[in-house]
């Protein structure tokens, strides 16, 4: 057997469901307002809500043609979802992620890798650390409000 007659392993391919398609699924990357800049990427992410996907990290690519011609923004495009399919295991599982790139020089492989990586686990600990502050804030306003029994007045001030 010929090295073209091999076969990747599954969990490196890129297949539909590891892509984010349509304009809802980019509008509610961007609604999340939640963002990092890393390097020349800007990095959206927000947990995924499709239950057809759920639990996989998904990859949405905005390339302006601020960053070069067709043919630079379709290497861009390639480098960067070739750096997402190698790591996509290590990321934090069930986000959206959109990639809006800036004009920049290329960069290799490995730099994608790094700067996706680091973008992922940012927007994670984003979403929990928010998630944590809700959490919370919910359980003290309960704690907060002593509960009334039948006929019983709230206190002054309620």
């Amino acid at each position: 057997m010929g090295s073209g007659d091999e076969q990747e392993p599954r969990a490196f391919r890129f297949g539909r469901r590891f892509r984010m398609r349509g304009d809802s699924a980019f509008g509610r990357a961007f609604e999340g307002r939640v963002r990092t800049r890393v390097g020349p990427l800007l990095v959206y992410g927000r947990p995924n809500s499709d239950l057809a996907t759920a639990g996989d990290t998904r990859l949405g690519l905005s390339v302006s043609r601020r960053c070069g011609n067709s043919v630079a923004r379709h290497r861009l495009k390639r480098l960067i979802r070739e750096a997402f399919r190698t790591i996509r295991s290590q990321l934090p599982a069930g986000y959206d992620l959109l990639v809006v790139a800036h004009p920049h020089e290329f960069i290799a492989v490995d730099d994608y890798r790094r700067l996706l990586r680091r973008a992922a686990e940012e927007l994670d600990r984003r979403w929990r650390r928010d998630r944590l502050n809700d959490t919370t804030k919910t359980s003290e306003g309960n704690a907060e409000r002593p509960e009334l029994h039948e006929g019983e007045a709230p206190p002054p001030g309620s």
